[in-house]
């Protein structure tokens, strides 16, 4: 466990950007300009692989025995996976006081961090739910800890949470794949909806501005991308039906009744080649449809609902430069893998 002082600790973690302006007169975009990252402490290794491993709904709670029992978990598959980056898709550390969310991320974290391995987190619709917290403010218990590369996203966007991650080629010369990480927001409620809340239009379009200049940034070749985020678009359950699917659905995609446009978005640009999220704790398909591939990141928290017979688990992504597919599989709490598929 972290010490008490190491909870204070704080590493910067600085990034080198561009700024360029973005938009259209027929797709505006919420601000003038936005800064593109251009490098980041995230690298493909020396073989030219890259792995993540994402944990959903850990759903700490102030390190009582439950939350234990998810550290343990955690920390045996960060051992057995041993990846070069540790994603916490939301509902992450949930608690009244900001004092005690950012608490909790510090221990949550610690066995990437006990490893050096960096890590970020975007929320769930859960984080930030009780006590009037603020959300950007939740997200900010994130940022500046050790090993941490999340941020808190632009004040134009709907959300705390949208940033770019680049990884880096081996040679750490230039971005050879991009992170998307969304915030899916958490709920909306008006005289005619009562639902989730979803990805927001300028949300969509900061993602469209981001591809674009990344595109022209590598000469007019598409880098690979992949987004995170918590609640899952209404296009999961249209993959499962219609796709090419492995895995389980042992409850219904909740997903928003609005559908914010992502989906098109993407099939658009044409560059995003996965795309990841939590929230349905018993759901753990990947499914693939027109050129996407759409997977749950699975459960691991004690602290809130599962099934019987479902072990807790995590979904690794190991990337390949250069390549467009890659490869993912399921590591459960027993050590075991299961559902590995590669994904082209």
């Amino acid at each position: 466990m972290l010490a008490a002082a190491a909870l204070c600790a704080t590493t910067p973690v600085s990034f080198s950007q561009t700024t360029a302006t973005v938009g259209s007169a027929s797709q505006p975009s919420t601000a003038a300009t936005i800064a593109y990252p251009t490098n980041s402490p995230l690298k493909f290794r020396a073989d030219g692989t890259f792995k993540v491993v994402c944990f959903g709904d850990v759903h700490w709670n102030g390190f009582e025995d439950k939350d234990k029992q998810t550290l343990k978990v955690m920390d045996s598959i960060v051992e057995a996976e041993k990846p070069d980056f540790v994603m916490f898709t939301g509902d992450n550390s949930l608690n009244d006081h900001l004092n005690k969310v950012r608490e909790g991320y510090a221990q949550m974290s610690e066995p990437a961090v006990r490893r050096n391995i960096p890590w970020a987190a975007t929320l769930g619709n859960h984080d930030g739910e009780w006590g009037g917290l603020k959300r950007r403010e939740v997200q900010a218990c994130s940022v500046g800890l050790p090993g941490s590369l999340s941020q808190v996203g632009p004040e134009s966007l709907h959300g705390a949470s949208n940033f770019l991650l680049p990884v880096m080629d081996k040679d750490n010369q230039k971005p050879s794949a991009i992170f998307y990480i969304f915030d899916s927001n958490s709920y909306f409620k008006d005289g005619i909806y009562d639902c989730y809340d979803w990805i927001h239009a300028d949300q969509v379009q900061w993602y469209r501005d981001a591809s674009t200049h990344y595109l022209a940034a590598n000469h007019g070749q598409p880098l690979p991308g992949y987004a995170f985020f918590h609640i899952p678009i209404p296009e999961f359950d249209l993959a499962w039906h219609q796709g090419t699917k492995l895995g389980v659905k042992q409850e219904s995609v909740c997903a928003s009744e609005v559908n914010g446009g992502l989906w098109a978005a993407m099939l658009e640009r044409r560059d995003i080649k996965g795309v990841f999220c939590g929230h349905d704790h018993v759901n753990d398909f990947i499914a693939g449809y027109s050129g996407i591939w759409l997977g749950y990141v699975r459960g691991i928290s004690y602290h809130t609902y599962g099934k019987e017979g479902f072990p807790k688990g995590a979904r690794v992504i190991q990337l390949t430069q250069g390549a467009e597919a890659f490869d993912t599989w399921l590591r459960l709490e027993d050590g075991s893998v299961a559902n590995r598929i590669r994904c082209e």
